[in-house]
């Protein structure tokens, strides 16, 4: 072997080395935050219809590919300026990792509130969460929760007005949150019964012992879906990729 070749090689190797150092440290605080937003902040069917997997994405190729790779190329064993630029990777991969936190736990989902007749996801970003009463942000999150609707005609109107001045809907209004069981009259009323779907009978065996029904359930991230909710037990057992209004206006036919 060559001078030259002995010093391409040992040159390979501290960049590799560098590499598979840099990658060793982001790759498992990428992988603790992917399970922090799967199995937290965005569990369930949560994580698919949020649209999660672009920021995560981003993430991944930003600081664990792309920060690595710089490192790789820019080492060099006693380069003057080594600290430096590694800082300013790490810098910039830091600054990527701490924007891709805070837009995920700004956009997690809260509540999902049920409102007048379908389901809503309702994210941190949505609503003022100084108006939520103290115990609706304790414990686990999302929480099911029924948006009512005011029962005095003066309510109502006010409601309407208030509607018809800054246009945020029922859903989005933390003052008329409500225990989800505080809807088990309206929840009936609007249900969408299981034989209106094709797969009924695959849903229902499921669940064999369990009240099941219906709803639309929407986002702002205009995802909408179909919801299998639990009457009893008040959960969404399942979310169909369907479109739940044409599922409703069949149901009304």
């Amino acid at each position: 072997m060559t001078t030259t070749d002995a010093s391409l090689s040992s040159t390979l190797k501290g960049k590799s080395k560098a590499f598979i150092i840099h990658a060793g440290v982001t790759l498992p605080i990428y992988i603790a935050l992917v399970l922090v937003i799967k199995f937290i902040w965005y569990p369930d069917f949560y994580f698919k219809l949020l649209d999660v997997l672009p920021i995560l994405a981003m993430l991944f190729g930003i600081d664990v590919i792309l920060g690595p790779l710089l490192t790789f190329i820019i080492y060099k064993k006693n380069k003057p300026s080594l600290k430096f630029d590694i800082s300013v990777i790490v810098l910039v991969q830091l600054a990527a990792f701490i924007y891709g936190i805070s837009v995920m736990y700004k956009e997690r989902p809260l509540f999902l509130v049920y409102a007048v007749d379908h389901f809503v996801i309702v994210t941190g970003s949505d609503i003022n969460t100084e108006e939520l009463k103290p115990e609706l942000l304790r414990g686990k999150n999302p929480k099911i929760i029924n948006a009512k609707l005011p029962e005095s005609t003066q309510e109502k109107s006010a409601l309407i007005m208030s509607f018809l001045s800054d246009g945020v809907d029922v859903e989005y209004r933390p003052k008329l949150y409500k225990p989800i069981d505080t809807a088990k009259e309206a929840l009936h009323k609007a249900k969408i019964p299981l034989h209106n779907l094709p797969n009924q009978k695959a849903i229902q065996e499921k669940s064999p012992s369990a009240q099941l029904a219906a709803y639309p359930l929407t986002s702002m991230k205009d995802n909408d879906h179909l919801a299998i909710f639990d009457l009893d037990k008040y959960q969404i057992v399942e979310v169909l990729d369907v479109d739940p209004w044409e599922v409703k206006k069949a149901s009304s036919h």
